[in-house]
């Protein structure tokens, strides 16, 4: 998932609706680190996901086969029509996320 946190979130959730979720929570799933925040990937890599050496480690660690395991919070709808999305750290939508990346 070469992008940001939004990116990440996208691919699991993408990954964890599927009929066979089982099978697919335990497919790795490589971080290069390109979005603007980048919590997810700061919280494993450490500060300055950004700088060149960060994402070429990022890069080695998904050729070399590293992994690392992570939770996923399940976030369900009250339709009970729409799938559940899935988070890997902190959830923000409207105001508190436009805020936040404002400031």
């Amino acid at each position: 998932a070469a992008g940001g946190d939004g990116t990440l979130q996208s691919v699991v959730t993408g990954l964890l609706r599927r009929h066979d979720q089982d099978t697919m929570s335990k497919v790795p799933i490589g971080v290069i680190p390109l979005g603007k925040e980048n919590r997810f990937a700061t919280a494993i890599l450490g500060e300055r996901v950004c700088d060149v050496k960060r994402l070429c480690e990022a890069a080695l660690a998904i050729a070399l086969g590293h992994t690392q395991s992570f939770d996923v919070m399940a976030l369900h709808s009250t339709n009970a029509k729409q799938p559940p999305s899935f988070a890997t750290g902190i959830v923000q939508w409207g105001l508190f996320r436009d805020t936040d990346t404002t400031l």
